[in-house]
């Protein structure tokens, strides 16, 4: 596992080098201390996300990307859980290429507000509406890939593949989107090799919507490739009170076949000008057996 620490102080350079190479780079992320308890247990932890690109000077469209995320627990900063995503970026007219070990394509078109999930299993419960790279990352350092953004008028398609040479798994991944406007419907299908005939393809079907202080995604996934009788349903949303304040809600459904599980969530965000922010979260289960998840935060964004 990468060290949190060490990825801070990696952090702390990139800032500096994003300041002095004006627009050929952008570099941004967060750093933040929360605490998740049901009142009986309490989980304290520290996050750290970070997103660098850029192009080389001089190149003709040859560029790079780094992406960083890790959830540690506040005594054992080691013992973190990450994910790694980097490479080389090349423009080829109409979209853009990456090398390395780009992100899912996946992972985009299903990314949008996150409100009432706890930090703890954030990673499991994406996995059920997005990609499952990043389940598989947690295991496999060895996987890399390549992807290909590409945009045609009002449509937007996305590949990417992802092979581990350890596991011997392929993950294909493929994404098509239309711009509506305020409506961005999306189609996204997904096979990994390694589960057998009629479990290794999931589907899913939604859109995006944005509208003045008004964001939001739903999308239905079928078959998440963990059971055929498995299928999940996200509905976030997020309303921008003001230029400070933003608040949200998430509902998941979770259905196996023999039953369906809610999870809901609400929570809110009130960020100060100089980028420090508080966020206060909770999340509830339908089955009566799981109190609910009160999540409190305090973090900088930069």
């Amino acid at each position: 596992m990468k060290k949190i620490v060490l990825c801070a102080g990696l952090a702390s350079i990139a800032t500096g080098v994003a300041a002095q190479s004006g627009p050929d780079m952008m570099f941004e992320g967060a750093i933040a201390y929360g605490i998740s308890t049901d009142f009986s247990d309490d989980f304290e932890y520290v996050t750290l996300d970070f997103s660098l690109e850029g192009q080389f000077p001089g190149s003709a469209g040859l560029g790079y990307f780094l992406d960083y995320e890790s959830l540690a627990e506040s005594s054992d900063l080691g013992d973190n859980i990450d994910a790694l995503y980097y490479g080389l970026t090349y423009d080829v007219g109409p979209g853009t290429l990456q090398f390395g070990r780009p992100k899912s394509v996946i992972t985009d078109f299903t990314d949008g507000p996150r409100y009432g999930q706890d930090p703890s299993f954030r990673i499991f419960l994406s996995s059920f509406t997005g990609s499952i790279l990043e389940l598989l990352t947690l295991d496999e350092e060895d996987i890399y890939g390549l992807r290909y953004d590409g945009n045609y008028g009002q449509f937007n398609v996305g590949l990417s593949l992802h092979y581990s040479q350890s596991a011997d798994v392929t993950l294909s991944s493929a994404a098509l989107s239309y711009d509506a406007g305020n409506f961005t419907p999306f189609v996204l299908v997904e096979t990994l090799s390694e589960f057998g005939p009629g479990e290794e393809t999931r589907f899913s079907l939604g859109t995006k919507y944005a509208d003045g202080p008004f964001s939001g995604l739903i999308s239905y996934t079928m078959n998440a490739a963990f059971d055929p009788d498995l299928s999940s349903l996200l509905l976030t949303g997020e309303y921008q009170v003001n230029d400070n304040f933003e608040a949200g809600l998430t509902i998941l459904q979770i259905d196996g076949g023999g039953g369906a599980e809610e999870i809901y969530g609400i929570g809110g965000q009130y960020t100060f000008d100089v980028g420090a922010y508080v966020r206060a979260d909770v999340t509830a289960f339908s089955s009566g057996g799981d109190d609910p998840i009160y999540n409190f935060e305090v973090g900088y964004e930069f």
